[in-house]
């Protein structure tokens, strides 16, 4: 077997499963249960911002290019039970979001929308959804499915209703967190990555026993730039290097957040353009 691998080459030990460049930039990803992934195609100089969806398992598009009514000012809040919530913002000088608009998940039409609302969180089928008051804001319970308003909730009520932006795949979804020189890993990680030139936190998940390990680091041959490389190295069991990428090659802030796994598929954006889906789960040819 050691012969054959030699000379016909060997799976992989992390594959990529899938890339997909929609020709703008990956502004924001968001998983659902369905299995798909939706994501934000924006276009700095138009103004403008398409939205995608593809099968997380294939890549394979299933629509792309869908714009709505106001251009540029919107973005992804959350999925739940087959749809995509998109919102606007209250002013193009305020990050303050507004409007509730339900995409359906698997065509990209809308199915409902409530201008009038602010979408602060979703479960079970229920949306809570704020509007804006003179003397006061109220409460909306909505249904997710058609955005029948069910009823109005108090102030208490609100309290007890989780916030989920990743919708149903909360529980299952991996971001990853800070980690330091005092947690475990560190030390692999130290050995396969220049420290030394790190700026800001580190951040890592454990899958399956390899640690994925993002951070930053100042651009060698620019010293006197303050130009930041973002770097991504996946860790096995041993120690070992498993896999590397650059994520961003002239970045000038720290960007954290940059990834996820989910069910074993890690998703990340390549240099702006391109969103890359990995297969760490730990299998046949893994370590």
């Amino acid at each position: 077997m050691g012969l054959f691998r030699s000379l016909f080459g060997s799976k992989p030990a992390v594959p990529t499963l899938w890339t997909y460049a929609p020709g703008g930039v990956v502004w924001r990803m968001v998983p659902s249960e369905d299995g798909v992934l939706v994501g934000e195609d924006r276009y700095k100089e138009d103004k403008r911002v398409l939205f995608f969806c593809l099968d997380l398992r294939t890549g394979k598009e299933l629509w792309s290019r869908k714009s709505l009514e106001e251009p540029w000012w919107l973005g992804i809040e959350a999925t739940h039970q087959g749809l995509v919530f998109v919102h606007e913002f209250a002013r193009p000088d305020m990050p303050e979001h507004t409007g509730i608009i339900a995409l359906d998940l698997r065509t990209g039409d809308i199915r409902w929308m409530k201008k009038e609302m602010q979408f602060r969180g979703v479960r079970d089928g229920v949306i809570l959804g704020r509007e804006r008051g003179a003397l006061e804001d109220r409460f909306h319970l909505v249904k997710v499915e058609n955005g029948e308003v069910l009823r109005e909730v108090t102030a208490e009520d609100v309290s007890d209703f989780p916030g989920e932006t990743a919708g149903e795949v909360s529980g299952r979804i991996r971001y990853p967190s800070c980690v330091s020189k005092d947690d475990a890993g560190w030390d692999s990680f130290e050995s396969v990555a220049d420290t030394r030139r790190m700026v800001g936190e580190c951040e890592a998940v454990e899958v399956d026993e390899r640690r994925i390990f993002c951070y930053h680091a100042g651009y060698e041959r620019h010293p006197e730039q303050s130009i930041l490389e973002h770097r991504m190295v996946i860790v096995d069991a041993r120690g070992r290097k498993v896999y590397e990428d650059i994520l961003h090659d002239r970045a000038h802030l720290p960007v954290y957040d940059a990834f996820f796994v989910l069910d074993g598929r890690l998703c990340y954006v390549r240099k702006e353009r391109e969103l890359v889906c990995l297969d760490v789960a730990v299998g046949d040819g893994g370590t």
